[in-house]
């Protein structure tokens, strides 16, 4: 009976083993393939990352965050304000139109994994916004991207635990990073992009611009552009126990933590834009340092009345972006506070 087990757990066992291999030499494969798979083209990803990892050493200052930034923070403008408060330095707009908060950490880490030697301030927009959801642009090279095994756990994890969803959204969306993730590991559907020639890395179709491109009339958050009409205040009515929606703490003061042991000084800034209500003082107490940008409800300035020029709809194309003008005044303002932060010593 003895010998009988013994001849059939020795294919057994021969199986287990070649199985074992072939999961080996399928994951080396597929990680060594995804170190030559290129950066997705969509959103000026491609061209934006590609020319900061060559040229990062170049660099000062790194501008992240959505299209508010893209289109909101002019690096020509700060960088000739910096020079007024006698500091040289050169910054690169990072920004990214339709850009989530995991997407935007994923690309923050990415730059300081560069490990740029000339890189001393970073930027990040902090904002509100839900997990990324599943809907007809979920399933993009530009979502799959991101979904390393690390950002896919944290934005799974958020998924599970966001307040104003049910339990069936939360596993769908769950289900959606972890399929995402799925995705990115085996590289599907980037064959093409393997064997295509790579074009050298082009910035913007306006080159020169480092980064940074004005806001298209009427292609804004809402598809039309503000036609002088002054910015909407109303305040979206949230109960006070779902007021942190979409808002991860962890996310932000793991950043925070990172720039440290980078020694990179970090400011995470509010964008203007709609006032919609946002736990400030709890994100406060996550970061290094955090600026509230929105301006406050006309006739009520106070203290911020160095923002109040913001309320000016000549500013606006629409509720989130800004014309030219209002990104160069706003350029300004933002590199006032950069400075002094350049000049503090911590």
């Amino acid at each position: 009976m003895g010998s009988t087990d013994t001849s059939l757990s020795k294919p057994l066992l021969g199986s287990l083993v070649s199985v074992a291999l072939a999961l080996t030499s399928f994951l080396a494969t597929t990680s060594s393939v995804r170190t030559l798979v290129p950066l997705p083209s969509q959103g000026t990803i491609q061209g934006k990352l590609e020319h900061f990892f060559e040229h990062g050493d170049e660099y000062d200052i790194a501008l992240f965050g959505t299209s508010r930034v893209f289109s909101g923070l002019n690096p020509v403008v700060i960088e000739a304000e910096l020079a007024t408060h006698g500091i040289e330095a050169r910054v690169f707009n990072l920004g990214l139109p339709a850009v989530g908060a995991y997407e935007v950490d994923y690309y923050f880490r990415k730059i300081l994994d560069g490990d740029f030697e000339r890189l001393r301030l970073v930027l990040v927009e902090a904002w509100w916004g839900l997990p990324i959801s599943l809907d007809r642009n979920a399933f993009t090279e530009r979502r799959v991207e991101w979904h390393t095994a690390r950002q896919t756990i944290a934005a799974a994890r958020a998924a599970l635990t966001e307040p104003s969803w049910g339990w069936k959204e939360r596993l769908k969306q769950a289900g959606g990073h972890l399929q995402l993730f799925g995705w990115r590991f085996v590289n599907y559907g980037r064959g093409a992009d393997l064997l295509s020639p790579r074009p050298p890395p082009v910035i913007e179709e306006d080159g020169g611009t480092q980064g940074y491109r004005p806001w298209v009339k009427g292609a804004g958050h809402r598809g039309a552009e503000n036609r002088g009409k002054p910015l909407s205040w109303s305040r979206p009515k949230v109960p006070a126990s779902q007021l942190d929606t979409g808002v991860d703490f962890a996310l932000y003061s793991e950043q925070a933590e990172l720039a440290r042991a980078n020694q990179l000084r970090l400011v995470h800034v509010m964008m203007p834009g709609n006032r919609e209500p946002f736990p400030v003082a709890e994100l406060r107490s996550q970061v290094s340092r955090l600026i509230d940008y929105r301006p406050p409800p006309p006739g009520r300035e106070g203290k911020l009345a160095h923002l109040a020029f913001l309320n000016d709809p000549a500013l606006h194309l629409d509720n989130l972006h800004l014309t030219e003008e209002g990104a160069s005044r706003f350029s300004q303002l933002v590199a006032g506070d950069l400075a002094r932060m350049l000049k503090t010593t911590d």
